[in-house]
């Protein structure tokens, strides 16, 4: 574990410095627009990632200065995992083209669906009521009680 923590605390510490640096300067405002009161649209994005960097960086520091090499360091994610990941982010992806294209009542249920099967639910019955019932529901809600339209 304490080489995985070194790699991916300097992995997170140099993506931080490249937010930092590139990511905000470039394409988050600076300024107020109108009436000059409250934070800058660029304030808690400074915020987040300052704290990501130096979080990442008191992780490596520590895994590299106050611990021992462990003697039996492994992979602290399985293969078996990996492809889970790999398998949700695809679900993932699809199911973000399937919403902008269809959009969220047809998406919706799919979604929930796809998600729940992915988690081990294998009886259908709650899987097919709460796919549609919770995009129904959250429909309901933003869109006629809020009067907040959803895509």
């Amino acid at each position: 574990m304490r080489k995985a923590d070194i790699v991916s605390a300097g992995v997170v510490a140099v993506f931080g410095l490249f937010v930092l640096l590139v990511v905000i300067p470039v394409w988050v405002p600076g300024h107020l627009e109108g009436g000059g009161y409250g934070l800058r649209a660029q304030d808690f994005p400074l915020f987040t990632a300052i704290s990501f960097s130096l979080f990442a960086a008191g992780l490596f520091a520590y895994r590299v200065f106050f611990t021992k090499p462990d003697e039996a360091d492994e992979t602290p994610i399985p293969p078996k995992s990996w492809r889970f990941l790999a398998i949700a982010g695809g679900v993932l992806a699809a199911i973000t083209v399937l919403l902008d294209t269809v959009g969220f009542l047809a998406g919706g249920p799919v979604a929930i669906g796809a998600f729940m099967v992915m988690m081990g639910e294998r009886r259908p019955l709650p899987v097919v009521s709460l796919s549609l019932a919770a995009p129904l529901a959250v429909w309901l809600f933003f869109w006629k009680f809020l009067e907040f339209p959803l895509p």
